[in-house]
């Protein structure tokens, strides 16, 4: 008796020890399936603030394309989108700069700041001065439009007017079409 349960134990075992591999390996498939899943969804809900920016940078060739998520993440930084100026920073560099196309050299000086003789070391150094510089010295001191940053800002008097058209075009501009790919 003893015999035949010995038989039996090691049987039932050789069974669930062939059979566990299998269930482990699709196991592993879905747990990965599921995080390519997550990432594609994650990739998917990115910002539509910055979609809408980097769709607006591709078509105006800018440089500043890869930094449409630092522009939005330094504007809610520094509370820029209290006052509805999220796109603030990005379209100063249209009237400034072209979008970061006319510039000093390795200046990332797409801002016109101190006259165009300022240079910073990255886009990101000289993104988060403008945006840091407007919060505490503009908005902060009662500034707080594009109308009443402009006479302080720069000589043009038609400066502010411009400004506030580069972010009604970046507000207005649909997302690429690439970023709605839903396939999976």
């Amino acid at each position: 008796m003893t015999k035949k349960i010995f038989i039996l134990t090691s049987l039932f075992l050789s069974i669930i020890w062939a059979l566990t591999p299998p269930v482990l390996a699709e196991s592993a498939r879905v747990a990965g399936a599921s995080a390519k899943l997550k990432t594609k969804i994650q990739k998917k809900e990115k910002d539509p603030r910055v979609i809408k920016l980097e769709a607006f940078l591709k078509k105006q060739k800018s440089p500043l394309i890869g930094q449409a998520n630092y522009f939005v993440q330094t504007a809610d930084e520094y509370e820029l989108q209290k006052w509805k100026l999220t796109f603030l920073v990005p379209a100063i560099t249209g009237v400034e700069s072209s979008f970061g196309k006319q510039l000093p050299p390795n200046s990332h000086n797409a801002f016109g700041w101190a006259g165009g003789n300022r240079h910073w070391n990255s886009w990101e150094e000289s993104i988060d001065h403008v945006s840091r510089a407007l919060k505490e010295n503009y908005i902060d001191r009662g500034a707080n439009s594009v109308f009443k940053i402009g006479p302080i800002y720069a000589e043009s008097p038609t400066w502010a007017q411009r400004v506030a058209y580069f972010i009604k075009q970046i507000e207005s501009t649909p997302p690429l079409t690439e970023q709605l790919d839903f396939t999976l």
